[in-house]
Protein backbone atom coordinates (compact mmCIF):
# COMPACT_ATOMS: atom_id res chain seq x y z
CA UNK A 1 0.00 0.00 0.00
CA UNK A 2 0.92 3.56 -0.95
CA UNK A 3 0.44 6.84 1.06
CA UNK A 4 -1.18 9.20 -1.64
CA UNK A 5 -1.72 12.56 0.37
CA UNK A 6 -4.84 14.65 -0.28
CA UNK A 7 -2.85 18.05 -0.96
CA UNK A 8 0.15 18.64 -2.35
CA UNK A 9 -0.20 22.28 -2.26
CA UNK A 10 1.38 23.10 1.32
CA UNK A 11 4.31 24.78 1.58
CA UNK A 12 6.95 22.62 2.94
CA UNK A 13 9.29 22.54 4.97
CA UNK A 14 12.31 23.17 2.28
CA UNK A 15 13.15 27.02 2.46
CA UNK A 16 13.17 26.69 6.37
CA UNK A 17 16.31 27.94 8.40
CA UNK A 18 16.89 27.04 11.95
CA UNK A 19 18.74 29.54 14.33
CA UNK A 20 21.94 28.55 15.47
CA UNK A 21 22.50 28.42 18.68
CA UNK A 22 26.26 28.61 18.51
CA UNK A 23 27.05 25.33 20.43
CA UNK A 24 27.65 22.43 17.37
CA UNK A 25 26.57 19.77 19.00
CA UNK A 26 23.34 21.45 19.11
CA UNK A 27 23.29 22.82 15.98
CA UNK A 28 24.51 19.75 14.06
CA UNK A 29 21.42 17.90 16.08
CA UNK A 30 18.93 20.37 15.36
CA UNK A 31 19.69 20.31 11.40
CA UNK A 32 19.30 16.03 11.36
CA UNK A 33 15.72 16.75 12.59
CA UNK A 34 15.10 19.35 10.35
CA UNK A 35 16.70 16.67 7.08
CA UNK A 36 14.39 13.93 9.00
CA UNK A 37 11.51 16.00 8.46
CA UNK A 38 12.49 16.94 5.01
CA UNK A 39 12.56 13.18 4.45
CA UNK A 40 8.94 12.76 6.27
CA UNK A 41 7.76 14.99 3.61
CA UNK A 42 9.72 13.76 0.85
CA UNK A 43 7.34 10.51 1.69
CA UNK A 44 4.28 12.11 2.64
CA UNK A 45 4.34 13.51 -1.15
CA UNK A 46 4.88 9.90 -2.53
CA UNK A 47 4.50 7.66 -3.98
CA UNK A 48 6.36 5.83 -1.17
CA UNK A 49 5.00 2.66 0.34
CA UNK A 50 3.31 3.24 3.71
CA UNK A 51 6.19 1.12 5.26
CA UNK A 52 8.80 3.96 4.25
CA UNK A 53 6.78 6.29 5.90
CA UNK A 54 6.65 4.53 9.53
CA UNK A 55 10.11 4.28 9.02
CA UNK A 56 11.09 7.61 8.94
CA UNK A 57 8.70 8.85 11.96
CA UNK A 58 10.12 6.17 13.80
CA UNK A 59 13.61 7.61 12.75
CA UNK A 60 12.83 11.09 13.56
CA UNK A 61 10.86 10.16 17.09
CA UNK A 62 14.11 8.40 17.78
CA UNK A 63 16.12 11.06 16.70
CA UNK A 64 14.66 13.87 18.37
CA UNK A 65 14.44 11.56 21.80
CA UNK A 66 18.28 11.06 21.84
CA UNK A 67 18.84 15.23 20.74
CA UNK A 68 16.57 15.76 23.86
CA UNK A 69 19.00 13.21 25.88
CA UNK A 70 22.06 14.58 24.73
CA UNK A 71 20.85 18.33 25.28
CA UNK A 72 19.95 17.78 28.83
CA UNK A 73 23.77 16.82 29.11
CA UNK A 74 25.04 19.48 27.48
CA UNK A 75 23.08 21.50 30.21
CA UNK A 76 23.78 19.82 32.96
CA UNK A 77 27.39 19.56 32.13
CA UNK A 78 27.40 23.80 31.82
CA UNK A 79 25.30 23.99 35.23
CA UNK A 80 22.56 25.77 33.33
CA UNK A 81 20.29 26.93 35.63
CA UNK A 82 17.34 26.62 33.76
CA UNK A 83 17.89 22.96 33.13
CA UNK A 84 14.77 21.77 34.65
CA UNK A 85 12.48 24.26 32.83
CA UNK A 86 13.82 23.25 29.97
CA UNK A 87 13.47 19.70 30.40
CA UNK A 88 9.88 20.53 30.89
CA UNK A 89 9.83 22.57 27.72
CA UNK A 90 11.17 19.09 26.04
CA UNK A 91 8.19 17.13 27.73
CA UNK A 92 5.68 19.52 26.73
CA UNK A 93 7.17 18.83 22.99
CA UNK A 94 6.96 15.37 23.26
CA UNK A 95 3.53 15.76 23.87
CA UNK A 96 2.71 18.18 21.56
CA UNK A 97 3.65 15.48 18.78
CA UNK A 98 2.06 12.97 20.39
CA UNK A 99 -1.31 15.12 19.73
CA UNK A 100 0.01 15.76 16.54
CA UNK A 101 -0.16 12.50 15.46
CA UNK A 102 -3.02 11.46 16.94
CA UNK A 103 -4.78 14.73 15.08
CA UNK A 104 -3.25 14.24 11.52
CA UNK A 105 -4.32 10.36 11.94
CA UNK A 106 -7.83 11.04 12.76
CA UNK A 107 -10.71 10.52 10.03
CA UNK A 108 -11.01 14.25 9.71
CA UNK A 109 -7.61 15.07 9.96
CA UNK A 110 -5.84 17.87 7.54
CA UNK A 111 -3.58 16.74 4.63
CA UNK A 112 -1.03 14.44 6.15
CA UNK A 113 1.52 16.56 3.61
CA UNK A 114 1.03 19.22 6.13
CA UNK A 115 2.22 17.13 9.14
CA UNK A 116 6.21 18.14 8.65
CA UNK A 117 5.41 21.72 8.70
CA UNK A 118 3.33 21.54 11.68
CA UNK A 119 6.89 19.54 13.55
CA UNK A 120 9.33 21.86 12.10
CA UNK A 121 6.81 24.87 14.08
CA UNK A 122 7.13 23.19 17.33
CA UNK A 123 11.33 23.17 16.42
CA UNK A 124 11.98 26.62 15.67
CA UNK A 125 9.65 27.69 18.57
CA UNK A 126 11.88 25.25 20.88
CA UNK A 127 15.12 26.49 19.50
CA UNK A 128 14.16 30.35 19.14
CA UNK A 129 12.94 30.14 22.30
CA UNK A 130 14.92 28.02 25.68
CA UNK A 131 17.62 27.08 22.90
CA UNK A 132 18.92 30.48 22.11
CA UNK A 133 18.15 31.72 26.11
CA UNK A 134 20.94 28.49 26.51
CA UNK A 135 22.91 29.91 24.32
CA UNK A 136 22.99 33.23 25.59
CA UNK A 137 24.15 31.76 29.31
CA UNK A 138 26.82 30.33 27.34
CA UNK A 139 27.77 33.55 25.96
CA UNK A 140 27.36 35.37 29.17
CA UNK A 141 29.65 32.89 30.86
CA UNK A 142 32.61 32.89 28.33
CA UNK A 143 31.53 29.68 26.90
CA UNK A 144 30.39 30.91 23.49
CA UNK A 145 31.65 34.23 21.20
CA UNK A 146 27.87 35.24 21.14
CA UNK A 147 24.81 33.78 20.46
CA UNK A 148 24.58 33.14 16.49
CA UNK A 149 20.72 34.15 16.27
CA UNK A 150 20.31 34.54 12.74
CA UNK A 151 23.68 34.19 10.90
Amino acid sequence: MFCDPTDSSAAGTAGVELPRTGEPEMDNQHLRILMALQRLEESLRGPFPLETLAARLKQLEDLILDHFRAEEALLERSRYPHLLAHRADHEVLIEQGHELLDRFSSPDSPPLVQLPQELVGLLLRHVQGVDLDYAAFLAQEGLLPTPLAGD
